[in-house]
């Protein structure tokens, strides 16, 4: 018998787990990155939470337990569909929202909420209402530039494009906060659209190193700071195409302000399309703050929907579920 959403068994109970999903990256609905968050992961293996992110499919699925870390208002764990990640955009983004909605997220004296990532803790600042936030915006932590390929037109090739259509002062690069993408700046949006990832090709023309987990093609929108994007994953990641990647967005602005293919000094905001060739066009704001070359700060925000909430029965050990 049912009874404040528990089934008791012998040393085990059916608990239910609630989750909202929420379209992050845009305004409305149906558009942007989805995103599942399960609001109370307590209880959950590793085994089970990474078999619902592959069951919900979406790009990433989150899960919040409490925070050992005082600042942070609670610990969130981040799954694509086959991988448990150590930090993410959209879900960190979302999650935030949805946290904020329940009265979940604790702003401190300065105005900035925590959340536990892998990675560490991750600051979130908040715009608009606190309990309705119009955008939050992430910091990211410190981003790494990798290596750079010489090998531009086997790289193109593998892309389904060509070496004129590279930007020719931009190296195509590794680059993550983590984790790693890799960066080809294209001359314009059409040949962004044209994209194809052949792994295999790609692959060989980097050689032998630690796969990134995809592929950042990105052009010029004909905006001022405006860029036009698509994220490509590599199989092992288990995304084909992401609709809007917080995570590749920020290692994006710092490549941009350090090859100088943005304009200011300073505080620089810039926008990147993202999705809309899927059909889940997304709006990312990134905002660097540089010194000289270097991006020493780097946030990451936009808006978030919701869209439905729902339940998930699991079995889970009594203790878990009491």
């Amino acid at each position: 018998m049912r009874a404040g959403g528990s089934l008791k068994t012998k040393s085990i109970m059916i608990k239910d787990f609630r989750f909202q999903q929420v379209d992050v990256f845009t305004k409305q609905v149906f558009a942007g990155n989805p995103l599942a968050v399960f609001t109370d992961g307590e209880g959950l293996s590793t085994s089970q939470m990474q078999s619902i992110a592959s069951e919900m499919n979406l790009s990433e699925t989150t899960f919040v337990t409490p925070s050992t870390d005082a600042r942070c208002s609670a610990r969130v764990r981040i799954f694509t569909p086959r991988m448990e990640l150590p930090f993410a955009g959209h879900p960190t983004v979302g999650t935030g929202y949805v946290l904020a909605c329940a009265g979940r997220l604790r702003p401190d004296s300065s105005g900035i909420a925590y959340l536990e990532e892998n990675v560490g803790p991750v600051p979130l600042r908040i715009e608009g209402p606190a309990d309705k936030p119009d955008a939050l915006f992430l910091t990211a932590p410190p981003i790494d530039f990798g290596d750079t390929f010489e090998e531009r037109a086997a790289i193109a090739s593998s892309l389904n494009v060509s070496e004129p259509d590279l930007v020719p002062n931009a190296p195509i690069q590794i680059a993550g906060c983590p984790p790693p993408f890799l960066y080809v700046a294209l001359q314009d949006p059409a040949k962004v659209d044209e994209v194809k990832l052949n792994e295999v090709a790609l692959l060989k023309a980097i050689g032998n190193q630690r796969p990134p987990e995809g592929v950042f093609a990105f052009a010029p929108s004909g905006k001022p700071n405006g860029f036009y994007s698509r994220m490509l994953g590599l199989e092992h990641v288990g995304v084909v195409e992401d609709p809007a990647t917080g995570s590749a967005s920020a290692p994006l602005g710092a490549y941009l302000a350090y090859y100088g293919l943005v304009s200011g000094e300073g505080r620089i905001s810039m926008l990147s399309e993202q999705g809309t060739k899927m059909g889940r066009q997304s709006f990312i704001s990134v905002i660097v703050e540089k010194e000289g070359k270097t991006a020493k700060r780097v946030e990451v925000g936009g808006s978030v929907v919701p869209v439905l909430s729902g339940l998930l029965p699991l079995e889970v050990p009594t203790k878990a579920a009491a």
